[in-house]
């Protein structure tokens, strides 16, 4: 289906949207940065939510490089001046996996992760050919956590969704490293398959609510005092 069109939203009515909506209505979270929000009717429905319920009155900053995506994203949320939508790749092209990462990351997994069962490392590069192609015809505005983050003069947020594409989850930790709260969507894939394993071996961090059976299964972090 590619970057050109928009999709069902995933994060629905389920485990995660409730726990990110619950996260998302916590006093302690005054900034929110997703990576990923696609239409809007997903993941950001469930921020959204709870965002209401906080007394923090906390706000949102909603990545998505699908232009069309990004304009029903736009229009679901126009009277909504807590959330604020950019039309960004996360990160940099350098900060991207490149083609050897993608295929030493296949090799390394291809036996353990049932993701691979139906994809090879094919797909995954005929993936990562289409975004950064995506990208580069549309003259996609890159690096976008730290425009943000200049925008803003945010450091480090309270809450972090990371979302978005599969080859850009590593940087886009590595970005948001302290957040009180980070969520992880597709633990079991390439996109955030290390990112868990990371936050896992962290001390500073604690699992608080782990799914290995919804989709490609979902941890959300908490970072301890």
């Amino acid at each position: 289906m590619g970057l050109n069109a928009t999709i069902n939203p995933e994060i629905s009515n389920d485990e995660f949207q409730i726990a990110i909506s619950r996260i998302s209505a916590d006093p302690r979270v005054r900034t929110i940065l997703e990576i990923g929000a696609s239409s809007g009717e997903g993941s950001t429905a469930g921020l959204a939510q709870g965002m209401k319920r906080n007394p923090s009155k906390p706000q949102l900053y909603a990545i998505e490089l699908s232009k069309p995506r990004f304009q029903k994203l736009v229009a679901l949320y126009r009277k909504r001046p807590d959330i604020h939508c950019f039309n960004v790749a996360s990160v940099t092209a350098s900060e991207t996996l490149s083609e050897p990462e993608v295929i030493s990351f296949y090799e390394a997994q291809k036996n353990t992760l049932p993701f691979f069962q139906h994809f090879d490392h094919t797909d995954l590069l005929g993936w990562l050919r289409d975004t950064n192609a995506y990208i580069s015809d549309n003259n996609a505005t890159t690096g976008g956590i730290e425009k943000i983050k200049l925008q803003t003069g945010i450091e480090v947020f309270d809450f972090v969704l990371i979302d978005g594409g599969p080859f850009t989850g590593k940087s886009e930790l590595e970005k948001t490293y302290g957040a009180k709260f980070i969520a992880l969507d597709d633990i079991f894939d390439i996109k955030n398959f290390d990112n868990h394993r990371e936050l896992l071996g962290d001390p500073s961090y604690d699992l608080v609510v782990f799914s290995k059976n919804l989709r490609n299964g979902f941890s959300i972090f908490e970072r301890k005092n």
